[in-house]
């Protein structure tokens, strides 16, 4: 466990993180067992992932900088000028509990990823210790039957030229395989 802190040290010190927050040091390109298809990823504007019982929405977008709450200090100071992504994630079940790992935390191998229709790639940028960013919990949490919860995913700022948006979230992260992909029009993000 001690070795466990001293790595993460390390990395926020390495990787220029601010606060709770760093700088994802994965290839943020999309994988190949991803679908390449633009036509085969849902519309953000109109179209919500459905899978079992799982329902995932993207609510908005913006450019601007994230208010961040470290769990161990209180409020950071913002993370820098960040695409935010935002979702409502619903359990549409009954009767069992849905799993929901924070995808604004998430590390390792399963992360989120942002392209554009260049195949440019953005890094992602995780929120380790943070409590909370732009009010949405970042902690791991079940969502009750019937219930919604919400959850978010930042990136650095797409390059000015670009109309689309490709991002692809990890199923895993909500009890589902595969992934969850949305095309995001540009003009959907909001400019603050």
């Amino acid at each position: 466990m001690r070795h466990s802190a001293i790595y993460v040290g390390v990395l926020l010190f390495a990787t220029g993180g601010v606060g709770c927050s760093r700088i994802q040091p994965t290839n943020p390109t999309l994988k190949t067992t991803e679908t390449q298809d633009p036509e085969d990823w849902l519309d953000a504007t109109k179209q919500a992932y459905r899978s079992g019982d799982v329902e995932v929405r993207v609510t908005g977008a913006r450019f601007g900088q994230p208010r961040v709450r470290d769990v161990r200090s209180g409020e950071q100071p913002p993370a820098g000028n960040l695409l935010i992504v935002y979702f409502e994630i619903k359990n549409n079940s009954r009767t069992k509990k849905n799993s929901h790992l924070s995808w604004a935390k998430a590390d390792g191998h399963f992360v989120a990823r942002l392209q554009d229709e260049k195949s440019n790639g953005y890094a992602r940028h995780a929120f380790i210790y943070c409590g909370e960013v732009d009010g949405v919990k970042t902690t791991d949490r079940e969502i009750q039957p019937g219930g919604t919860d919400r959850d978010l995913v930042a990136f650095d700022v797409p390059i000015a030229k670009v109309t689309t948006l490709r991002l692809s979230l990890p199923g895993m992260q909500i009890g589902q395989q595969g992934s969850v992909q949305f095309k995001i029009p540009v003009g959907m993000v909001e400019r603050k």
